[in-house]
């Protein structure tokens, strides 16, 4: 939902009086048919009034705009630029949003353009009562989430999407489930002070006065989707009846806590963050890599939902003071979850990070990885096939290594091959390998679990993580017996693993006697298919990139454009970016002479054909499958880079 230029807007006090609408339909404030006398800023004026951007970036931004090969809206223009962000957009016309006709609004948040403005209020001038928000609902010009999220900046209120196990089930007992459904609205949370009501329609005054006498306390509206609060008043109808005793609901927390676990699973989550505010608690959860603000919950439950997490991962539960750590096993859906917890001390209170590692996950196919047909061929042939040595993978956290480890592990895992791990934790389950977790309270550190699997007489180890000189030193051994070994290593490229191992006083010889290959990889989001477009790239990417613009103008690149099937992002999935490192000869000359990692890579990419992630990411732009903003975010800039037309000709061929 990215802003475009708004059209002249009217004066404020936009709203004359209305027939109410119709049950169920969000209250959207009346469009008067003329845009008055008084002009409001349009965004880009509203951004440099504000200080968010200057004049001279507005002037460029509408320059591009004009001159560009394809329609490109002036927010999204401004955000390729990095003049400024989405965020930074919505909340600039946030600030400003009850200044606007709700009309004008809807176009300054790109959700109508103009002529369906000018469209509704024709519409509305033969409908008398019908208010611009139902018009455009009605002619299906803006999906109803989006409209109630700008109806909340208009009227400056909180959007809410309530969910039964979020509600303080306290305030529901105080009012009739009929009386409810009659309203289409939901009271969900209180401090014991003011109680927080959802309603599609935040004009209704009349409902926070009814609210207010049952509940006795004052209430504040917030917007929310009307078929979230009819489904949380149905789910409160089905489960408020006494169970031994108690109402189920009455423990709140653990309600609550168990609707963030099982939400995130059920949205492929792979972290939860639940971080305690000035106001409020933010929960948020990582997907495809980004994080996703999914709720906001009360402060005053910030304690009790760390307490109730500190009991489920067996922290002291009466530390407040220090970093704490611990594990959790959920049961979601018959499938047990492994999760790594982090409480980290702040100065709102205890910041929690919860990682999710879905131990019964299926292993990618190698296939699917996203390695390009010569790259994915030549991994296969000269790596995977060869029968000892040592393989890293190396890359920071969360950008795939252990993904891309299990799929080399299960493309290996044959019946005439042993294979043994030793990892903290195991993250997957997998037919056929001899699975150890790490656990150093038990006597099970990786140093005398690796001394002890050479005894197993396997044919392939491997390690979870290199962490320091002594397990280098023991995968190194290993290589040298016979072994083939796979393991992960933290560094920034495939380069700076031959260089970190000989900063850990690896001896040179054994580094290039042993290290076959170094797969080094970042994960950039996939452009989603069904609404990929062609957009032609920002300058910023082109300088950014070091890209020469006559060969991006002679190319084609793609955007996703957004709509329902990825959630309006224009992604939709994740797809890998790799370095693939072969130790030759030479490489392992230079190895020993402690070269430079400038130099390695210099000769490298003539050597043994090295396509740096970089160059990698821009070829996967190329094909359509991601973007070069991607590319930007996620691979590490190099000095040398081939020219477009070699890294498409690479990406194309399909053998070597």
């Amino acid at each position: 939902m990215l802003p475009e230029t708004a059209p002249a807007a009217a004066t404020p006090n936009p709203h004359p009086p209305s027939p109410p609408p119709a049950p169920g339909a969000p209250a959207v404030p009346s469009q008067p048919s003329s845009l008055g006398p008084r002009r409001l800023p349009a965004l880009g004026q509203l951004l440099v009034n504000d200080g968010v951007i200057s004049q001279r970036q507005l002037d460029l931004a509408l320059e591009r705009q004009r001159t560009g090969k394809v329609h490109r809206k002036l927010g999204q223009i401004l955000i390729e630029e990095r003049f400024t962000s989405e965020q930074r957009i919505h909340e600039t016309v946030k600030a400003h949003g009850h200044e606007y006709p709700f009309g004008s609004l809807l176009v300054l948040l790109d959700l109508l353009t103009t002529e369906q403005v000018e469209e509704c209020l024709v519409y509305q001038k033969a409908n008398p009562g019908k208010r611009i928000g139902e018009i455009a609902l009605l002619k299906e010009f803006v999906p109803e989430r989006q409209l109630l999220l700008a109806l909340s900046y208009h009227f400056d209120k909180s959007y809410i999407e309530p969910d039964f196990t979020l509600i303080d089930a306290s305030l529901l007992r105080r009012v009739s489930v009929p009386y409810l459904k009659s309203k289409e609205a939901i009271p969900v949370f209180t401090d014991g002070k003011v109680a927080t009501v959802v309603t599609p329609d935040p004009t209704r005054t009349d409902l926070a006065v009814e609210f207010s006498q049952m509940l006795r306390m004052p209430v504040e509206l917030a917007v929310g989707p009307k078929d979230a609060i009819l489904q949380a008043i149905a789910d409160f109808e089905q489960f408020h009846r006494p169970v031994r005793g108690m109402q189920i609901g009455e423990d709140n927390v653990v309600n609550i806590v168990d609707y963030l676990f099982s939400r995130a699973i059920r949205d492929h989550a792979s972290d939860i963050h639940i971080e305690p505010m000035n106001n409020r608690v933010r929960v948020r959860y990582r997907i495809d890599g980004e994080l996703v603000h999914r709720t906001d919950v009360p402060l005053y439950l910030a304690p009790k939902l760390a307490s109730r997490i500190k009991v489920l991962c067996n922290a002291d539960l009466a530390e407040r003071r220090k970093h704490q750590g611990g594990r959790i096993v959920y049961k979601h859906n018959e499938e047990m979850v492994d999760m790594r917890v982090s409480i980290y001390v702040t100065v709102h209170g205890e910041n929690i990070v919860i990682r999710i590692l879905h131990k019964a996950t299926g292993v990618l196919p190698i296939e699917k990885l996203g390695m390009l047909p010569a790259l994915l061929q030549r991994y296969k042939d000269s790596v995977l096939e060869v029968p000892t040595g040592v393989v890293l993978f190396t890359g920071p956290t969360g950008s795939g290594k252990t993904t891309s480890l299990y799929s080399s592990i299960n493309y290996s895992n044959k019946p005439g091959v042993k294979i043994i791990t030793a990892e903290d934790p195991v993250e997957y389950l997998v037919d056929g390998l001899v699975q150890c977790s790490i656990d150093p309270a038990a006597g099970r550190d990786f140093e005398k679990t690796l001394r002890e699997i050479v005894r197993q007489d396997p044919n392939v180890i491997v390690v979870g993580e290199i962490r320091d000189k002594t397990t280098a030193s023991i995968a190194i051994e290993a290589a040298l017996t016979g072994h083939k070994v796979f393991a992960t290593f933290h560094t920034e490229d495939s380069i700076g693993s031959l260089i970190r191992l000989l900063d850990m006083d690896i001896e040179t010889f054994l580094i290039s006697s042993t290290v076959v290959c170094v797969v080094a990889q970042r994960l950039a989001r996939r452009i989603c298919p069904e609404c990929k477009v062609p957009y032609e790239p920002s300058s910023y990417e082109v300088r950014t990139l070091e890209l020469n613009p006559d060969d991006v103008a002679r190319h084609k690149f793609f955007r996703g454009a957004g709509c329902h099937k990825c959630n309006k992002t224009g992604y939709r999935g994740r797809v890998g970016l790799y370095e693939l490192l072969m130790i030759n000869g030479s490489i392992r000359e230079m190895v020993l002479e402690k070269r430079s990692a400038h130099e390695i890579r210099h000769h490298a990419l003539k050597a043994v054909n090295l396509y740096g992630l970089q160059e990698d990411g821009i070829a996967k732009a190329l094909l359509g499958w991601t973007t070069l903003e991607q590319v930007i975010r996620h691979a590490p800039r190099v000095p040398e880079q081939r020219s477009l037309d070699e890294i498409l000709a690479f990406a194309l061929k399909q053998d070597e």
